[in-house]
Parts: C-alpha cells; structure tokens; sequence
C-alpha cells in the first residue's frame, strides 16, 4: 500500500533552501504535545511531503510513540531516512497523522493538541530546519 499525503495533519512547512541541494540522511522530529486517549499509549505517524508533487517522499510514514493521558510531554525521533532533491522552490511539508495505509489501523480514540520541528539534513551538511 502507498503512503497518502494527508487532508487533516498538522502541517510543518520546511522552508526552501537558497539554491539546489539533496535533502538526504535521517530527519529528527521533535514533538510537544498533550492528549487524552481511550488508549493512553499509542502511535502518531510522520511523514515528509512534496506539495508541488503531491508525493509521499520516499512512501514512509514513521511511527511515534506518544502517552495521551492529559500531561505535557515531549518526544523526539528520528524518521525514515530520505533522499529527495530540493530547490529554492520547493514545498514540503512534514505532516503528523494519526493514521496511515502503511501500518495497522489505529486503536486509540481521543484528541491531542501538539507542535512540531523537524530538522532535514542536507548533503552539503546543512540542514533544513522547522
């Protein structure tokens, strides 16, 4: 099954880089969040996002293990490596789902409220950050 961009995720915006550059490497996602769940340990899924393509970059969702019993925490993790090309005019996004084709259905009902950053590396040793 193919990992679909998603209509309802809380959308990151990477900004572009200044010229041509290979996003490549292991992306580090920082989630701050607090929820409640019928089950207080489950999973979130991330996924990077080409807007202009419409694309699942690289067809990976990771999953994030996340406590939803009404206190504020914070998670951090490393995502699917990737390896896509990014100019000044890219558009990706990093979205955080609470569902996703390539894994098993979510088993947990309930609501969280969360931000995120996300930190891609670049070949060059720079690194996208949002």
């Amino acid at each position: 099954m193919a990992a679909q961009p998603a209509a309802k995720a809380v959308n990151v915006h990477l900004p572009a880089p200044a010229g041509s550059a290979q996003a490549v490497g292991t992306p580090q996602v920082t989630l701050r969040y607090r929820g409640l769940a019928t089950k207080p340990r489950t999973f979130l899924f991330a996924q990077l996002v080409d807007r202009k393509t419409g694309v699942v970059i690289g067809n990976q969702a990771t999953p994030i293990p996340v406590v939803l019993d009404g206190r504020p925490r914070t998670v951090t993790r490393a995502i699917e490596a990737v390896s896509w090309a990014v100019d000044r005019g890219s558009d990706i996004d990093l979205q955080i789902v609470p569902i996703t084709g390539l894994f098993d259905y979510q088993r947990a009902a309930g609501a969280v409220t969360l931000t995120a950053d996300v930190t891609v590396p670049l070949a060059s040793g720079r690194t996208a950050t949002a």
